[in-house]
């Protein structure tokens, strides 16, 4: 438990302060007086005032904040109001949040791909120039479990389940719960011979962590051994390539969401808030620092495709309003977009609130 909020706080104070960051810097550079730098929510825990500016720490460990000046809707004659800047300066601090964070994940990507490691992500391998080394390995044959009755032995080396190539055990993991007490097409590789096996699964009570749980089985322990890499001049090539697919996911993913929550009032069950993303935290934590930096490289990435939705209380949704302003070529009163952007952030406040009690009894918390 201990590990899991330590890693928690870790992940997503880095994600965080990425985002943070480039508000930050980016009103800096405009010549803008950040009044506050905080990361996490209130209550205090510190803070200290260095020139303009109070850098806080907060003690709910799950967002941060850049407080400028006249972003209240105060004008005067200084230079130094957010409101006398150009409206290309202010879209620009509004969505220097979101670049941030995908600069972070590009440059944690690069260095990935650089000096190699084991993945926990799905498809890190499908790109050109990438070597991929690894593979599913058995360590163990429980005793009168079907894959010892089918004849498979430690050290086994499995290819492919029901026609698909794994490079993961999580993959494996995830088609055998996928059967449903149905026989599976296994082909294993021994002493350089393909082999096919049939396998039919049974239900069994494992461990996840400190919890029990039900889960299908074919009686084997799996390692994955090996990792991806590629050349570090083709580093920045294949980061690149892998940024724009998780990108791409991440949008879809988010825009599925949506249409679920539209068409069906309901939160799908593939949908993790704070709770869900502290427990896959840990569990990464568990795995090594490589699996904490995928982590890491997710979560920029899916802060920054959520951030630049045009919603209100969004960096999305501040650009939208300087959109229609110059659309319409006039500005929208101050007290409406505060009214607007506080109904916004009460959405989104009670959405984390339902996602996080779905992760609450999805999880067996309370259990």
């Amino acid at each position: 438990m201990i590990i899991t909020i330590l890693a928690f706080i870790f992940v997503f104070g880095l994600v965080v302060l990425a985002h943070e960051l480039g508000h930050f810097l980016i009103a800096k550079k405009f010549g803008i007086r950040v009044e506050e730098f905080g990361i996490g929510i209130p209550p205090r825990i510190f803070a200290k005032k260095i020139g303009e500016t109070t850098y806080a720490l907060n003690l709910i460990p799950i967002g941060g904040y850049v407080r400028l000046y006249g972003e209240d809707g105060k004008k005067d004659d200084s230079p130094k109001n957010l409101l006398n800047k150009k409206p290309w300066q202010r879209a620009t601090i509004f969505a220097a949040g979101v670049t941030f964070n995908i600069i972070f994940a590009y440059l944690l990507l690069i260095l990935f791909y650089g000096f190699g490691g084991q993945t926990i992500i799905g498809g890190m391998w499908e790109h050109k120039n990438v070597e991929n080394t690894q593979k599913v390995v058995i360590k163990e044959v429980e005793k009168d479990s079907p894959a010892e009755l089918e004849g498979i032995v430690s050290g086994d080396e499995i290819i492919s389940i029901e026609g698909e190539e794994v490079f993961l055990h999580q993959s494996v993991f995830a088609i055998v719960q996928a059967d449903d007490d149905k026989e599976l097409n296994i082909v294993i590789e021994r002493d350089g011979q393909l082999l096919e096996k049939h396998l039919k699964t049974y239900q069994d009570t494992i461990t996840v962590g400190e919890e029990s749980v039900e889960a299908e089985r074919i009686g084997v322990v799996l390692e994955t051994q090996g990792k991806i890499k590629t050349k570090w001049y083709l580093a920045p090539i294949v980061a690149a390539s892998e940024l724009g697919r998780i990108v791409k996911l991440s949008f879809e993913g988010i825009g599925d969401f949506i249409k679920t929550l539209f068409l069906s009032f309901k939160v799908s069950e593939n949908v993790g808030g704070p709770v869900a993303i502290a427990q896959l935290t840990g569990a990464a934590a568990q795995l090594g620092f490589m699996a904490l930096v995928q982590i890491i490289i997710v979560l920029n990435i899916i802060l920054g495709a959520f951030n630049i939705l045009p919603f209100p209380a969004l960096d999305g949704g501040h650009i939208a309003f300087l959109g229609l302003e110059k659309l319409f070529g006039r500005e929208i009163p101050s007290k409406i977009k505060d009214v607007i952007n506080f109904i916004g952030f009460a959405l989104l406040l009670l959405l984390v609130v339902v996602v996080t009690w779905g992760d609450i009894g999805r999880l067996g918390i309370f259990k």
